[in-house]
């Protein structure tokens, strides 16, 4: 019985590191950091009164006290224990996979390169709208679900009649994060940053179909082109075309 329960353990680990492994390699980084952020938050004893206010997008704090980590954890904390979290978190895990495996080819192949670009010029215009409408128009400082929503927007530009499901709901991609704003206006759940994302996305998708976006060199000379695997998640480093 003893060694029936070590084997099926063995091999649900195994599966779960081979699960792991296959993700895509900026998905893999994301989705990593999301989920460590997340749950380092939620068990944290000073969760509710301190820990979470150390995570979000605070200028003045990068600017005065060199609080440098929160360009990142701001885009990585998912919010509070719950549902909606863990579906936050398997959104972000499916459909940063999905545009990951087949992003606009921007000069990078349509692989990791031109991925990376798009979620770093996401994550710009992101942070420079916030600074911006902040005071104007209430905005959270946490800025993963508008980027995710980003994702999302443009993962729906890639094959945009293709059939899928939102919540058991049958939709066609086009229309997907339009889905996600109303299921959120019936629930009484926040939208604007849904919205944000959605906004941004189509600002990037009008700039790559008028092919005015390039992937940089220094990103195509470090991933290469096509999808890229790093040493450090598979044994070796190679460019899969």
């Amino acid at each position: 019985m003893e060694t029936t329960v070590k084997i099926h353990v063995a091999m649900v680990m195994k599966s779960s590191n081979d699960w792991y492994y296959s993700l895509p390699f900026i998905t893999k980084i994301w989705f990593s950091g999301a989920v460590a952020v997340t749950v380092i938050a939620m068990f944290d004893n000073y969760t509710s009164e301190f820990f979470p206010r150390t995570l979000v997008y605070d200028f003045p704090a990068i600017k005065n006290k060199l609080e440098l980590w929160r360009f990142i954890s701001s885009f990585c904390y998912s919010g509070p224990s719950g549902l909606l979290t863990i579906a936050q978190l398997h959104c972000l895990y499916d459909f940063s996979c999905r545009y990951e495996s087949n992003p606009y080819d921007s000069g990078g192949g349509g692989g990791t390169a031109d991925f990376a670009l798009m979620l770093l010029f996401g994550a710009t215009m992101i942070v420079i709208s916030y600074s911006l409408l902040d005071g104007y128009i209430t905005l959270t400082p946490i800025f993963t679900r508008k980027l995710l929503f980003y994702v999302i927007f443009l993962w729906s530009k890639r094959s945009p009649l293709n059939p899928t499901t939102v919540w058991f709901l049958p939709v066609t991609t086009m229309y997907v994060p339009f889905v996600y704003v109303v299921l959120a206006i019936i629930l009484d759940k926040p939208y604007f940053d849904i919205i944000h994302g959605i906004i941004i996305g189509q600002i990037y998708f009008i700039l790559a179909c008028k092919k005015m976006i390039k992937t940089p060199e220094f990103l195509i000379r470090y991933f290469g082109t096509g999808q890229y695997t790093h040493a450090a998640f598979v044994g070796t480093g190679r460019q899969m075309q």
